[in-house]
C-alpha cells in the first residue's frame, strides 16, 4: 500500500502495483503536508498544517488519534511530535507520555533508537538521548 498527502486536505491509500486508489481518508481541516506508515505497517501518521498529527488504521481507514503537532516522526513504540518550541512523546494509543520545549521553534524532526533531534530555526539542532516515559536529556 502507498500512501499521498494532498492540499485537498486528504489522504489517499492506493494500491501501487495498479494505481487504483484504495480508500480517502478525511479530517485534516487544512493541507496534508508529511504521511508515512509506522515501522510495523499497522498504522499510517498524517501531518498537517491544520497542526494536528492523525494516526489511522490503514486497513480499515478509522482515525485512531489526533494529536498536536505538525511534524512528527516515528519512534520505536511510540510518535514523537513538534509544533512551535513543543516537542512531545506519544504512546501508540495517543497518550502523551513526555513533553520537552526546544529552545528555538522546531522544523524538522527525527528519531533514531533512542534519540531525537529536531532541528531549529536558527540552524541549531537539539539532540535527546530518551527514555520515552521521562524524556531526560
Amino acid at each position: 500500500m502507498l500512501a499521498s498527502g494532498s492540499w485537498d486536505r486528504t489522504v489517499r491509500l492506493w494500491n501501487p502495483s495498479t494505481g487504483e486508489e484504495k480508500r480517502s481518508l478525511t479530517g485534516h481541516t487544512d493541507f496534508v503536508t508529511s504521511v508515512a506508515f509506522s515501522p510495523d505497517g499497522q498504522m499510517l501518521a498524517s501531518g498537517s498544517r491544520d497542526k494536528t498529527v492523525r494516526l489511522w488504521d490503514p486497513s480499515t481507514g478509522e482515525e485512531k488519534s489526533s494529536l498536536r503537532g505538525s511534524l512528527f516522526c516515528w519512534c520505536p513504540g511510540h510518535i514523537a511530535t513538534a509544533e512551535g518550541t513543543a516537542i512531545r512523546v506519544y504512546q501508540m494509543d495517543g497518550k502523551l507520555v513526555s513533553y520537552l520545549l526546544a529552545p528555538q521553534p522546531v522544523i524538522s524532526i527525527a528519531c533514531s533508537g533512542d534519540q531525537i533531534c529536531a532541528g531549529c530555526t536558527t540552524g541549531e539542532q537539539v539532540h535527546l538521548r530518551a527514555d520515552f516515559l521521562t524524556l531526560k536529556c
